[in-house]
């Protein structure tokens, strides 16, 4: 049933140079700015599942391809590898399928590496998953899952860990986030780059450590040295809000010095999408952004949220909590400026800051 779309979607099973003409690889090659993400996501050759989400367009589907090739490079045989995309025609039943029809296609002994992209988009796909950990069906391969919901990836994995023959911290869970301004600016100006080096700022851990210092009323050595390329760094800060740190948008940006309208477009439509997916009303989760843009750096409560973005006052101030969570670009913002990641987002607190 699945065959030709997998061997369509595989075609280094016949040709193993065909990953170097893979659409995604092809985009990456291209690209102005690009993103050493690699480094940081990769696939080791044990019985083990990665969860990895983000945004769409963030660069998941890249980074499972740039893996293949890696793999290929490194030896791995062709027919170990198995890639598809799902979407929301395909049932739970069907990962079966396709797993079967794999076996049955590529006999043999050997590690093999399934990766599953945007299986998010399958409901209840963490149950097939499961069940196939569970019977042992799933021992000897490498396992990465891709999905564009933190709670479609991320919440699934109580289900998954510690079950079956794998223990508990052979499942990993990671987010791909979009691109932190220090980043952004590092691919975008070489001479900012050395700067940050030099400085000792390279890293996002430092920039956030920095900003948490300046907080405190101090202004660290590092980031008095790199006052003088203040005039680059605003230049660079105004066409990062515009890119959003989104790979695709950054390049566009970077090439052709416009941002297509075909792109907000298509944001518009995926914040509908998910604001669906994850039961709130698309109005909501609009209405929402302007007043967490407003209250980045400051305290606030879910309450206050609510009146700023004029829900009905009848709606529980938590409403506006689930929808915050579910917009990563308005939880993350405060410090993916400087490159890090909320710590403790106290949900149960009711409070963002």
């Amino acid at each position: 049933m699945f065959e030709d779309r997998l061997s369509d979607a595989n075609p280094w099973w016949s040709i193993p140079d065909a990953i170097n003409d893979d659409s995604a690889i092809v985009k990456m090659e291209r690209s102005p700015l690009k993103r050493a993400v690699g480094e940081r996501h990769r696939l080791e050759a044990r019985d083990r599942t990665y969860l990895l989400c983000g945004p769409r367009r963030v660069g998941k589907t890249t980074l499972l391809k740039m893996e293949i090739r890696r793999l290929l490079g490194e030896g791995v045989p062709p027919d170990r590898l198995l890639y598809f995309s799902f979407d929301s025609d395909v049932r739970p039943a069907d990962i079966y399928a396709i797993v079967d029809e794999y076996f049955a296609m590529h006999r043999g002994a050997g590690r093999r590496f399934l990766l599953f992209d945007e299986v998010t988009s399958v409901k209840n796909w963490h149950k097939a998953v499961k069940n196939m950990l569970d019977g042992g069906k799933l021992r000897g391969c490498t396992l990465a899952v891709t999905g564009s919901q933190a709670t479609g990836v991320v919440g699934p994995v109580g289900h998954l860990a510690g079950r079956g023959d794998r223990p508990m911290d052979d499942t990993l869970e990671a987010v791909l986030d979009p691109m932190s301004f220090g980043e952004y600016a590092s691919l975008r100006d070489p001479e900012i780059r050395a700067e940050l080096r030099r400085l000792s700022l390279d890293s996002g851990r430092a920039r956030l450590d920095a900003v948490r210092r300046m907080t405190d009323g101090e202004l660290p050595d590092p980031v008095r040295g790199l006052l003088a390329s203040t005039t680059a760094l605003n230049v660079h800060f105004r066409s990062y809000l515009l890119a959003g740190g989104m790979p695709a948008v950054a390049n566009h940006l970077a090439a052709e010095n416009t941002i297509p309208d075909e792109t907000f477009d298509y944001h518009e439509a995926t914040l509908r999408t998910d604001a669906m997916g994850a039961g709130l009303r698309y109005g909501t989760v609009a209405r929402m952004l302007p007043p967490v843009a407003r209250s980045v750096g400051s305290p606030v409560s879910w309450s206050s949220l609510r009146d700023a973005a004029t829900i009905e006052p009848s709606a529980d101030g938590r409403l506006c909590g689930r929808a915050v969570r579910h917009v990563p670009a308005a939880r993350d913002l405060p410090l993916r400026l400087a490159g890090g990641r909320p710590q403790d987002e106290r949900a149960q607190e009711g409070v963002f800051s």
